[in-house]
């Protein structure tokens, strides 16, 4: 295996590939799928949920099953670009009302079923998308010289983002509310979708050199 240079990082296409894979693993970080996951009951509890929220949380969470084999038909069919830009711009509407829930669930009764069907609808476009994507869109715009080291480098980052984000979410929502962190979501996929919208190229059906020509 030839060793890797700085020349390597060199060409505008590489740069801007790995400046495109830094957003995409960004966004997996700061869409917020995996501290709504992980604190499905708590967020549930924070929109006025009464029902048992093990129960609601188990739900909510599965509804994202489904998603998950949806992902592989569309990924072949729509193409990866309008994916990606849509789960992005999806999740962040759909955090919309459950920002709202959170902050004025004092003012008003809601049927519990909005929350759990809000929240797992959010599980269901960040799956389809900006949650599982990121790797898979990575290693088709990286030249294969560097695809292992950015790849591997992002993915780091990723689990040491989501690793801090889950260790600051508890306590930021206790500081600031909840609604707050969802709409710092809201803001991030809103702005991925935006920035994939206009930067990310269409890989269906092309190969490395093909993309290259329009990144």
């Amino acid at each position: 295996m030839e060793k890797l240079t700085l020349n390597d990082f060199k060409p505008r296409a590489v740069r801007k590939a790995i400046l495109i894979s830094l957003v995409l693993y960004f966004g997996k970080i700061f869409c917020g799928s995996s501290v709504i996951i992980g604190f499905a009951g708590i967020v549930l509890k924070n929109v006025g949920t009464e029902m048992n929220l093990e129960v609601a949380a188990v739900i909510s969470t599965s509804m994202f099953i489904p998603s998950i084999f949806i992902l592989f038909f569309l990924v072949d069919s729509w193409g990866r670009r309008w994916i990606i830009v849509l789960s992005a711009l999806l999740t962040a509407v759909f955090y919309i009302p459950i920002a709202i829930m959170a902050r004025f669930r004092h003012l008003w009764h809601i049927h519990d079923s909005f929350g759990i069907i809000f929240l797992g609808v959010v599980y269901c476009t960040t799956s389809m998308g900006v949650g599982n994507l990121p790797m898979q869109l990575s290693a088709e715009i990286l030249p294969p010289k560097v695809r292992s080291t950015v790849c591997s480098t992002n993915m780091m980052i990723a689990w040491l983002g989501k690793f801090t984000l889950a260790y600051i979410f508890i306590p930021v929502c206790e500081s600031v509310g909840m609604d707050v962190m969802i709409w710092c979501f809201v803001v991030s996929c809103f702005l991925e979708a935006v920035f994939l919208l206009k930067y990310f190229p269409e890989t269906k059906g092309k190969t490395y050199d093909e993309i290259v020509k329009i990144l």
